[in-house]
């Protein structure tokens, strides 16, 4: 009887770990812990220099980072959760930015960054490569700190490959910075370097991967 009652709940605790890491969509209502697990990700590797000075700035930033890309209302995100908590998220564009929600963030940039800090998000958008076909573009990736290195990164990635190819796209496309150990990540997943350019004194490159 004993045995029978501890396979039921081995059993029981598998699935429940199962359930635990499924990917599932986030919404609106998750905005909150979204933006704490990416700020205290990127805290440490700021998207453009001039946040290295000014590291309370990141959730901020992030946050302006999303409203261009469609907000949490109009882009899609998705999450990997353990224990009830978020651990790893993405967020993509899906959305066109208009030239309203472009002049806002450069102006949130300007005030939050100042004019320095404007023109290093600037160069991204300049230098962002064009394709003829679609690419889904990963806006932000991480992967809450403690559960890094534990393949919630890879299993994100593999989703989101059969996500490309159920929208009919191309691949995907990312850009990062070659100091951050995403880079080495994504260079291990097989995405390749498509342009390489200067942000002040910090060295970026747009990604992609052809799936």
């Amino acid at each position: 009887m004993d045995n029978i009652i501890s396979y039921i709940s081995i059993k029981k605790m598998k699935m429940t770990n199962e359930k635990n890491n499924e990917i599932i969509e986030l919404n609106f209502s998750d905005e909150t812990e979204i933006l704490n697990l990416l700020t205290q990700s990127f805290y440490d590797y700021p998207l453009v220099p001039s946040l290295l000075k000014k590291r309370w700035r990141t959730r901020q930033i992030l946050k302006a980072v999303i409203n261009l890309n469609g907000g949490f209302k109009k882009s899609t995100h998705f999450g990997i959760k353990k224990n009830n908590e978020i651990i790893t998220c993405v967020s993509l564009a899906d959305y066109s930015p208009t030239a309203f929600s472009v002049a806002r963030f450069a102006s949130t940039m300007l005030l939050l960054l100042g004019f320095k800090g404007m023109i290093e998000f600037y160069t991204f958008f300049k230098e962002m490569p064009k394709y003829n076909e679609p690419y889904l573009k990963i806006v932000l990736l991480a992967t809450k700190p403690g559960q890094q290195n534990k393949g919630y990164g890879k299993k994100m990635l593999e989703f989101l490959y059969e996500l490309v190819r159920k929208r009919n796209c191309n691949g995907l496309m990312l850009s990062t910075n070659f100091g951050d150990p995403a880079y080495k990540f994504y260079l291990k997943e097989g995405f390749t370097v498509e342009k390489e350019f200067k942000v002040s004194d910090m060295t970026s490159c747009w990604m992609r991967r052809v799936i």
